[in-house]
């Protein structure tokens, strides 16, 4: 998100700019000191771990900078630099506070005060779009990406672009995965043809070596992204032959295997490159993805020897590469289990789950736990396992500070209902969840989720239907409310 969230770093000094007066100056230096105290308090906030009483003084501070001094931007030059930088990062904090409708509304109001600078309206419009997408809000997330594609990606300002944050000439690729998402394969089409179309003007123009590698590993992806894996392999082909970076070179090797892995389906081909990304640079994050990939492929052929080796020497010489340790962990503790030795299983996946609480595989590891008992047929050391599974993610929910955690365990507990036919907790539990975490559009098809467990699982067609009237009344003019109604109206049909 840093790249993505960059805020403005140069505030107008007072040398810049002809004389203006001492109350023009002294204005401006308020608000300079205004801000260096807001930023202070947030500084306090984020080593405090995101309390919710310093987080409302730290957005005061910044409101204050903004609304105090918003209005004088025309009379004083510089002003409008630090109200700017102000109003960017008060949407930071809320971002990283999980108040994402709050965090899109200011980057969107920085837009419009940053009339004139540019960059500055870059970032905002960039940064809306972005925080859009992580709402899970698609349409909102393509309408600002496409309005900042059309105002800042065109031809004369690429340059400029790529210089200001390379990630925005990847906007075109953002369109593409969202367009492709939402079922739009012509718009998909359309944007992942402007992708390439950027990029080969940008490495047929550029000079710069440090963007050309970059818009050269963009069209990479674009192809990669597009499936023509013919250019693909002659674009990985020509980065070998211009890159000598170990790191580099372990990252096109790792490219390469992935393509003939996953594209091509051709795996044992794909082994020995995989095993050449991490000779060529053992200590990048490119080799241990590829220690991961070639120990899955022997344990898919069934060489668990092999594989076990893989992923012992990733826990044991790697231990401080967090990602890569839990995935090698659940690994050989997938070993075990197909090994029948379920002691060994159990305890790596105890470990993973407590250890590694907040990864993908910490939040599996408690239900494949439940699941084993489950799928032998012992019901009362399943349910004890389940009801563990609850407890571990409810403790997550009021322990961590992350919100994606916190989003993640609730939807968890959700599943963990479902997998014991627990219907009636599990939709009471997706009602609850669009009205705790109101910022989250994706909670929104809950809605309809739960309607559909009143209707199919437990038969009660009349809270199915209330249930979506609710959902109709909340999110007015939505998709989901057009959903809703579908549904709606096809119950009250069948009455």
């Amino acid at each position: 998100m840093r790249n993505v969230l960059a805020i403005l770093t140069t505030i107008a000094i007072i040398s810049q700019f002809s004389c203006t007066g001492q109350e023009e100056r002294d204005k401006r230096y308020a608000a300079e000191k205004a801000l260096f105290k807001a930023r202070k308090i947030r500084d306090e906030l984020f080593s405090g771990m995101m309390r919710p009483e310093f987080l409302e003084r730290t957005l005061e501070s910044y409101r204050f900078v903004v609304n105090e001094y918003k209005n004088s931007m025309e009379e004083v030059q510089g002003l409008r630099d630090i109200v700017v930088s102000a109003q960017l990062e008060l949407a930071e904090v809320e971002f990283r506070a999980g108040k994402f409708v709050n965090a899109r509304q200011d980057f969107e109001i920085a837009l419009v005060l940053a009339d004139r600078i540019p960059k500055a309206q870059a970032n905002a419009l960039f940064s809306a779009a972005f925080v859009s997408e992580q709402m899970k809000d698609a349409p909102k997330a393509i309408e600002l990406y496409e309005r900042f594609s059309d105002t800042f990606l065109i031809q004369d300002s690429l340059r400029v672009m790529a210089e200001m944050n390379p990630q925005y000439l990847t906007t075109p690729l953002r369109l593409f995965e969202l367009c492709r998402d939402a079922n739009k394969p012509e718009d998909a089409k359309k944007w992942l043809g402007k992708a390439e179309t950027i990029f080969h003007y940008m490495i047929e123009n550029e000079k710069n070596e440090k963007i050309l590698r970059n818009m050269k590993f963009n069209l990479l992806t674009t192809y990669l992204q597009g499936e023509n894996w013919r250019k693909a392999l002659e674009m990985i082909q020509e980065l070998k032959d211009s890159l000598t970076a170990p790191d580099e070179r372990s990252m096109l090797f790792y490219l390469e295997a992935r393509l003939l892995q996953d594209g091509m389906n051709e795996p044992e081909k794909a082994l020995s490159l995989f095993v050449r990304a991490y000779e060529e640079s053992p200590l990048s994050m490119n080799a241990l993805s590829a220690l991961l990939a070639a120990g899955s492929i022997h344990f898919r052929a069934g060489r668990y020897d092999e594989a076990e080796r893989l992923f012992k020497k990733i826990v044991e010489e790697y231990s401080g590469k967090y990602a890569a340790v839990v995935e090698a962990e659940w690994q050989l503790a997938r070993i075990a289990e197909e090994r029948g030795n379920w002691v060994d299983a159990s305890l790596r996946y105890k470990q993973i789950y407590t250890k590694y609480p907040g990864t993908l595989r910490g939040f599996e590891a408690p239900l494949r736990i439940a699941e084993h008992f489950k799928d032998r047929g012992e019901r009362e050391a399943a349910q004890s396992a389940f009801q563990r599974a609850i407890a571990h993610y409810e403790r997550l929910i009021t322990t961590e500070v992350n919100i994606g955690t916190r989003i993640m365990a609730e939807e968890y507990i959700v599943r963990t209902y479902a997998e014991q036919e627990q219907w009636r907790e599990t939709a009471s539990r997706l009602l609850m969840l669009p009205q705790k975490y109101p910022d989250y559009a994706r909670f929104r098809q809950n809605y309809l989720m739960a309607a559909s467990i009143y209707e199919r699982e437990l038969g009660e067609n009349l809270r199915a239907a209330e249930v979506l009237e609710k959902c109709m009344e909340k999110y007015p003019g939505t998709a989901v409310a057009r959903e809703a109604e579908k549904h709606f109206n096809r119950l009250k049909d069948s009455e």
